[in-house]
């Protein structure tokens, strides 16, 4: 059945109209809080009709369990509501969801010693019926409607009754203090665990921890109104609400996961992060102590090599690049250092596999038999790690097949792992320029010129 696409009449701001929606069982708000080039649209997903969900390590259907995969299942849905072809929109059929960071875990093969302590589904993707979609630039909605609760007259009259009693929101005042939270961790274990974490690194089993925790807070205030707090003080390009039963997901990021239209694959990497200044000479000092940050360019650096790995797996052998040179992007609250991914998707894939091929983003690839040694040693580092409640994502593992005593390893092995450590490319292409700079000019090697090229493209 194909979908029907309605200009509405009138215009409110769609966080206005998910006031008079938000007590819906199951809502989807995608919401272009800062607009600009990387926000245009946004887009309130209602009435749902078909419910996919990963929970327990099994597939379930609209509350049913089912043999496929996850993936699998999204995919042949998808494939069969393609929606209509509507160049302005940037979606009139299809699913909206999440994916969780338990969810990638398991894809990874990752263990874990947490126990579960929710029964939130690890991923889920909801088809809904009725799309609201609002473009910021043109101040226009429209209304999609796939026809399976309601027609399409059906479904634009009642859009545009929800929008005429939409009420005047106010903006919501700005405290001073925000409710108090509690960490799982203790400063004890905290120290503890990062102390471990830093013998992983010098060890080389690990290059790069992303350590989290989990807060924890008790407010009277209703998700929705702390979702309007955080989209007015910390608007953002890829802000969303989410809400499901036992469930409400209040999110402001500034990274893109990923982007595919037409074939064409983006992923957007976000490393490095400076606050906003008070005045504008100390924001102009953040800004330009972000952009020549070594630290920060060498991890940038190395997720874009991890991001252009992933999309290596489903995009055409040669069209990957990175766009430009690494920028750094202004927010309301921070400044962060960004770089751009492209490439071109094979005909034999589509968005599923690329995304299921890419998340989590940077990880290395799967561990193929649970028995082989990345595996072990995966829960070997978690199991050893003093914690509580929190969880801790062990990333961007690159770890050793055997497991040496580090205190007896050979000569090259040392230097192997120093160079591991220091896995920044522009560091080691400076390197050589310099040494057979000593050489003469135009020095060769191996039969090829190595002419110092500028800052920006050693890095």
């Amino acid at each position: 059945m194909s979908t029907s696409v309605i200009p509405l009449n009138r215009h409110r701001p769609l966080a206005d109209i998910v006031e008079r929606a938000r007590d819906a069982d199951r809502l989807a708000f995608l919401d272009s809080s800062m607009p600009g080039t990387q926000g245009r649209y946004s887009i309130l997903g209602l009435f749902p009709y078909l419910i996919i969900e990963q929970k327990h390590g099994a597939c379930l259907v609209n509350g049913k369990p089912v043999k496929s995969s996850f993936f699998d299942v999204v995919k042949e849905h998808l494939q069969a509501d393609a929606g209509t072809k509507d160049p302005p929109l940037p979606l009139t059929g299809g699913a909206l969801g999440y994916l969780g960071y338990d969810f990638g875990r398991e894809l990874c093969g990752v263990p874990t010693v947490h126990e579960r302590n929710s029964e939130v589904p690890e991923a889920n993707m909801v088809f809904y019926d009725l799309l609201i979609i609002e473009d910021l630039r043109k101040q226009a909605l429209f209304c999609c409607c796939k026809g399976k609760t309601m027609t399409a007259d059906e479904a634009a009259a009642w859009a545009d009754d929800l929008i005429a009693r939409c009420p005047c929101v106010s903006r919501p005042a700005r405290k001073n203090s925000l409710a108090p939270f509690a960490s799982a961790f203790t400063r004890e274990s905290y120290e503890d665990t990062l102390a471990r974490l830093v013998e992983y690194l010098h060890a080389g089993d690990a290059y790069v921890v992303n350590m989290t925790q989990q807060l924890s807070l008790e407010t009277s205030e209703d998700p929705y109104s702390i979702y309007r707090y955080l989209r007015t003080y910390n608007p953002a390009p890829f802000s969303a609400y989410l809400r499901a039963p036992g469930l409400d997901i209040c999110c402001s990021s500034m990274e893109r996961f990923m982007e595919i239209r037409s074939g064409h694959a983006v992923t957007r990497p976000i490393k490095g992060t400076r606050p906003r200044g008070r005045t504008p000479a100390e924001d102009l000092a953040y800004r330009e102590e972000l952009a020549c940050s070594e630290k920060d360019l060498s991890e940038l650096t190395m997720i874009v090599d991890l991001e252009r790995n992933d999309l290596s797996i489903t995009c055409e052998p040669g069209s990957i690049k990175t766009a430009g040179r690494f920028s750094v992007e202004a927010y309301p609250t921070v400044f962060h250092l960004v770089a751009t991914v492209e490439g071109a998707l094979r005909e034999d894939r589509c968005a599923v596999d690329a995304v299921q091929a890419a998340f989590p983003g940077g990880h290395h690839g799967r561990p193929e038999d649970p028995r082989d040694a990345d595996h072990r040693r995966a829960r070997t580092i978690e199991q050893g790690l003093v914690h509580g409640q929190h969880r801790i994502l062990l990333g961007y593992r690159r770890l050793r097949p055997e497991h040496r005593d580090p205190n007896h390893r050979t000569r090259r092995e040392k230097d192997i792992a120093r160079r591991r450590r220091r896995h920044h490319r522009g560091i080691r292409f400076r390197f050589r320029i310099r040494r057979n700079a000593a050489k003469g000019p135009g020095a060769a090697r191996g039969g090829v010129k190595l002419n110092p090229r500028p800052e920006s493209a050693a890095r």
